[in-house]
């Protein structure tokens, strides 16, 4: 737990400073807000796009082997939900340069648990939830997200899937803006709000949840 919180604390100063994290960090303890945004997949009958000047990476799915490479370059997450990862089938990748990690990515389709509002997401078919994504700090600001965005765009287009989803802390600008970059747009918010063990789940604009709980999209234009 300690690990976790120190490793969340240092996302939160890389990406606004260590004044801003301090005033931040406590608001988000007790509220955690999400944008939801969603963008259809881009089909690929204008031929594909340039490729963007980066470095470039070898891709490969996550295995049960690469675990202990994947908690060191995201000391946040745990070992154990990285395995229930594996086990569900959710679709895990690294992307490396010369062997050692420096990106990882989640997709996951149907019904995706979201343990930081205790509750889940309900997908449509063909939706695919865009998850947990981390780049080493070393490598931010210097092309790697481009790179990994024309990858995944290239990724889910492949496996037939029609939207995108994505879940964004609202702390997190720069996501948030490369989220938009890429074509996304903000169809809602939701989150949880936290006093001790007590927990209010909330949701607006175009995201509601359903009579079992569960947080819902609108359907797919067209």
């Amino acid at each position: 737990m300690l690990r976790a919180s120190l490793a969340l604390f240092a996302d939160f100063r890389r990406a606004l400073g260590t004044r801003r994290a301090l005033l931040a960090l406590p608001g988000w303890l007790v509220r955690r807000e999400f944008s939801v945004m969603v963008s259809e997949v881009v089909s690929d009958e204008a031929g594909p796009a340039a490729e963007p000047a980066a470095p470039a990476l070898d891709w490969a799915p996550l295995t049960a082997a690469d675990v202990p490479l994947l908690l060191a370059l995201h000391p946040a997450l745990d070992a154990a939900r990285v395995r229930g990862w594996l086990d569900a089938g959710h679709d895990c990748v690294l992307a490396r340069p010369d062997g050692e990690p420096v990106h990882f990515r989640t997709y996951v389709t149907g019904r995706v648990d979201l343990p930081y509002l205790g509750r889940a997401l309900a997908l449509d078919d063909g939706d695919v939830l865009l998850g947990q994504a981390y780049t080493t700090p070393a490598l931010r600001r210097r092309g790697l997200l481009a790179v990994a965005a024309a990858w995944s765009e290239r990724h889910v287009r492949e496996r037939g899937h029609r939207r995108k989803v994505a879940l964004i802390a609202r702390w997190n600008e720069a996501p948030r803006r490369a989220a938009e970059r890429a074509g996304m747009r903000e169809i809602g918010r939701a989150g949880v709000l936290r006093f001790g063990p007590w927990r209010r789940p909330f949701a607006r604009g175009a995201v509601s949840f359903d009579a079992a709980g569960d947080l819902r999209l609108p359907p797919r234009e067209g």
